[in-house]
Order: C-alpha cells, then structure tokens, then sequence
C-alpha cells in the first residue's frame, strides 16, 4: 500500500486513528464512532448505498474496531466482508457503500498522514463525504461500480462453490437494485451483470427465486435475456427448485408487446427463452 507499508502494526494507547479517503481524512478519538447516511453519525456517507447507521468504529485502549451494524450492503475489509467486529491495523481497507477508506495510525507527535488530512468534527454535525457530482459519474455508473466492487469479492466464494456465502454478499444489492427499477428503470448494462450474478446465485445455491428474479428484472428492461444466460439457464435449471411458470410467462408476455421492434438475433434469443418451459421444471 505504498507510505502505508511501513507503519507500525500494533497501535498503542497513545495513538491516534485516521481514516483516509482520497485527498482527505478524519481522526476518530477514543470511544465509538457511528458510520452512517443518518445525520447525527459521527461519519456522514452521502452514499446511497450506505445504510442510516451502517457500521460502527470503536477505538479503545490502544485498539480500533470496526463493526457491521447489519446494514443492507455490507462492509469490506481488505476486500472481504466483514461478518463480525474485527480488529483494524495501519493500512487496512475498508470499503462502505462506495467509500474506500485507509486506516493510518500515527503517534500523537507525528503529524497527519498528509497535509489533506483535516480534523474530525464533533459528532453532531458528522464528518460528511460525498460521492462525486452527477455531471460527472451518473447514477448507472455507481450502480454498476457497486455490482463490480461487491461481484469481486462474490466471484472468489462462487469459484469454491461456496454459493450461500456468495449469496449473503451480494443478496442485499440485488433485491435493493430490483425494487429500485420497479420504480426508476435500470440500466441495461447494470441488469446484465445483476442478472448474470443472479443465474450464477441460483445454479450454486439450488434457489429457484434467483431465476425469478432475472426473468422480472429483465421484464423491466424488455429485452432478451443474454445469450451466456440463456445458456446457463439451460445447463443448469433443472436442478433448481421449483423456479415460477409465472413469473417466466410475465416476461414472456412482456416480450411479445415489444416482439414486432426486435432484430433477427433478438428473436432468435426469445425463441430460445421460450424453449426453456419445456424442460418443466416450473411450478
């Protein structure tokens, strides 16, 4: 990690935490520090992504915690997630919504990490950290960059065939982007990584709903199905348990008002998706 290499390991009593983000930075002091989007946190994260009160970071006679307050998306450290209280050293990495942040520990008569680094400000107002400006990362592309954050760590779980831990990291994102489109749409490349992820979920985990739920997000989107998807929904969809004939033939039936609009390939790849209520396994 670059200067972060060389700090020291063990964090005395007399020492003080950073969190650095980018060109800027925040001490935590002695006690608890709430992380959250709620206004009375300590640390405000203008993030969508990130819960009311998402984590919690106590520093403690010489030690700093950091703690997942079951918050909808989780918190990575060192780019794995954090499934109880674990003990934060000099260089960690911790990533909340879509802040990345660097623990930096240095005595109180060293000066901060860098001439960026500020002082925390008291809890009430919170330290606020925001995501860049729309003109310059639409929201399609803080969804996508969240799928792909969350979707490196899954695809090393997914690779043991670990499919309920794979299940847990990326479950919250999924269904949060899912109710979100109902409302708002979604982007076309984000659903394609949601709904590659979420055929991958149901072929390691057995779970039927994980099919469900790529036929209604692609009903939003009201296109075909990919074709690798297409594919592993014919590798694999019998044996999964007992995906729904209703939410396929609602898809279906959202296919064909827009059927007359679609080019050679695409109906090509609806024929295929339709092909697939023959292998009955829907219930």
């Amino acid at each position: 990690m670059g200067s972060y290499d060389n700090l020291p390991r063990q964090i005395p009593a007399e020492n003080t935490v950073w969190l650095r983000f980018g060109d800027h930075g925040v001490e935590i002091h002695e006690g608890e520090t709430l992380v959250g989007r709620s206004a009375s946190s300590g640390l405000v994260l203008d993030d969508p992504l990130v819960s009311r009160t998402h984590a919690r970071i106590v520093v403690s006679r010489g030690s700093v915690t950091i703690e997942d307050l079951k918050s909808a998306n989780g918190v990575l450290v060192n780019g794995e997630p954090l499934l109880r209280a674990r003990v934060l050293v000099s260089g960690d990495q911790v990533v909340i919504g879509e802040q990345n942040f660097v623990v930096f520990v240095a005595t109180r008569t060293e000066p901060p990490p860098s001439s960026g680094l500020e002082p925390r400000v008291p809890p009430l107002g919170g330290l606020r950290v925001s995501p860049a400006p729309e003109a310059e990362r639409s929201e399609a592309t803080r969804k996508g960059e969240a799928i792909d954050l969350l979707g490196s760590v899954a695809e090393k779980v997914l690779a043991l065939g670990r499919g309920d831990e794979a299940e847990r990291i990326l479950s919250s994102y999924l269904r949060n982007l899912l109710q979100t489109a109902r409302v708002n749409g979604v982007d076309p490349i984000v659903a394609e990584k949601a709904a590659t992820y979420a055929v991958r979920l149901a072929e390691t985990t057995g779970k039927g709903t994980w099919v469900d739920y790529t036929f209604e997000l692609y009903g939003i989107v009201k296109r075909p199905l990919p074709g690798p998807i297409v594919d592993g929904l014919y590798a694999s969809l019998r044996r999964m348990a007992s995906p729904s004939i209703r939410a396929f033939r609602e898809y279906l039936s959202v296919m064909r008002t827009v059927g007359p609009k679609l080019g050679p390939s695409d109906r090509f790849l609806m024929r295929r998706i339709e092909g697939l209520e023959a292998l009955s396994v829907f219930t």
